[in-house]
């Protein structure tokens, strides 16, 4: 198993409470992760998060470094949809960010476009 990074909470952050463990997730570990989620479902954050930290026996993700990972995630793979590579070869990053979130503000991701790229998810 690779190297992870969980801190045993002293005060309640990012939705956990003190004492609850939580992973700083790399891009590994969400890239781990998208494969698993439904296809043509958005699956909520918190929910993601969870699904991520599991297999690391953590309760959950630190919000920041999950946002700041599925960011650079999001950015490679629109710039491989924008050359070209098919939806069903890039991470399926639109199973869990939603129009209107803050990572898809801050991508200037339409909300066309996700809904798009989720309706197709369900034709693949």
């Amino acid at each position: 198993m690779e190297n992870v990074t969980i801190h045993i909470l002293d005060r309640a952050k990012c939705g956990l409470v003190a004492g609850q463990k939580m992973l700083i997730p790399t891009i590994a570990n969400l890239e781990a992760a998208l494969p698993l989620l439904s296809p043509g479902v958005v699956t909520s954050e918190k929910a993601f998060r969870a699904l991520v930290a599991e297999p690391f026996n953590a309760d959950g993700c630190c919000t920041f470094a999950t946002n700041k990972a599925l960011k650079s995630i999001t950015e490679a793979a629109c710039a491989r949809l924008a050359d070209g590579i098919s939806q069903s070869n890039v991470m399926p990053f639109w199973r869990v960010i939603t129009p209107g979130s803050t990572i898809a503000k801050r991508l200037s991701l339409d909300a066309g476009t996700l809904r798009q790229l989720l309706a197709n998810d369900l034709c693949h």
